[in-house]
């Protein structure tokens, strides 16, 4: 019996590791192209991961920190502190925005100075379905602020957009789906996740994670007011992008029937509903037929528009198609008397 159970369990483990699919490429940036000497380093350097602007001073410096690199840019010690990865041997870094010097963590610079990172997931997200979004952040010790002001945008297309002029805001002109919305992360020992729920609208493969407001808008708290690091700064590692709830929402599919026989017009189409709410009406076009099977059908292409109880409608297509025509021809050998 324990044998049974134990196998059970381990059936519904893997069950539940398949369901849970991360469609985040590279999620603990642990793969990479060239191990990272300094800060800024993260464009070009880590697989699938980039910045939405150029790498260079002034436009965006995101960090790439991994155990084969020394002092500055290793794990777990590094520039920032003393850190280890939550999975691996590797983690990004981002600035949230630049503080005063003046005003020490009490007060942002006024630049709208940004970091971001840009990551590619392996598939598009599909309307209608649910997914957990998440990532881990971790506050350097040697950060002088705290802030809670960073969020993830969802795109269809990647971003990459020129560098700014100098001195001038670098927060992205986008509004970002997801923002999140606790106090300050101040843990500098451990990793703290980052949750929400996302129900997508259908075809994002890119998202990027930052601070999408302006200084204006953003906030911080002291951390370690003796830092000289005037910035709100956050290690990120484990982002993930799971499927949760399947798409609900009404869709379609076609198959046909295709003629035997050039120039005939017995061809049949069939739609079969997927989701939506019972009962389905069906319109074909052309021909104007209203059950979910068209009959009767010449070559051509047939569009249906499928509409569920809730007034919800799809469409969906099949081309119907022909033989060649039958042809024949004749050849006539003459013959010769007596030959």
């Amino acid at each position: 019996m324990k044998i049974k159970y134990l196998i059970l369990f381990l059936a519904a483990l893997a069950s539940s590791r398949l369901s849970a699919q991360n469609l985040v490429i590279n999620p603990s940036f642990e793969s990479f192209t060239t191990c990272p000497f300094g800060p800024g380093q993260l464009n070009n350097y880590v697989q699938t991961w980039f910045q939405p602007y150029p790498s260079a001073p002034g436009c965006s410096t995101s960090d790439y920190f991994n155990g084969c690199s020394g002092p500055f840019a290793g794990v777990p010690v590094n520039m920032l502190g003393n850190q280890n990865a939550l999975t691996g041997v590797a983690y990004a870094g981002i600035m949230l925005f630049e503080n005063d010097p003046n005003l020490q963590c009490l007060g942002t610079k006024g630049d709208d100075y940004r970091e971001y990172i840009e990551g590619t997931l392996s598939a598009p997200l599909t309307a209608g379905a649910t997914y957990s979004v998440s990532f881990n952040i971790n506050l350097p010790d040697d950060a002088m602020a705290a802030s809670p002001d960073i969020g993830l945008y969802f795109s269809n297309s990647a971003i990459n957009l020129p560098c700014p002029p100098p001195l001038t805001s670098t927060v992205l002109p986008y509004v970002n789906q997801l923002q999140y919305s606790g106090p300050a992360v101040t843990n500098t020992t451990g990793w703290t996740l980052i949750q929400w729920t996302y129900t997508a609208v259908g075809g994002e493969q890119y998202f990027i994670i930052g601070n999408f407001k302006n200084d204006a808008s953003s906030s911080s708290i002291c951390a370690n007011a003796v830092s000289q690091n005037h910035f709100a700064y956050y290690f990120i590692d484990d982002v993930t992008v799971e499927l949760t709830t399947p798409s609900t929402a009404l869709s379609a599919s076609t198959v046909g029937n295709n003629l035997l026989c050039n120039n005939q017009c017995n061809g049949t189409a069939a739609v079969t509903p997927i989701n939506g709410t019972v009962p389905y009406t069906y319109l074909w076009n052309p021909g104007g037929q209203t059950s979910n099977v068209a009959t009767g059908l010449c070559a051509g292409t047939y569009s249906v528009l499928v509409t569920d109880a809730t007034n919800a409608t799809t469409t969906s297509s099949v081309t119907i198609t022909e033989p060649a025509a039958l042809t024949a021809s004749t050849t006539v050998t003459n013959t010769s008397c007596g030959q």
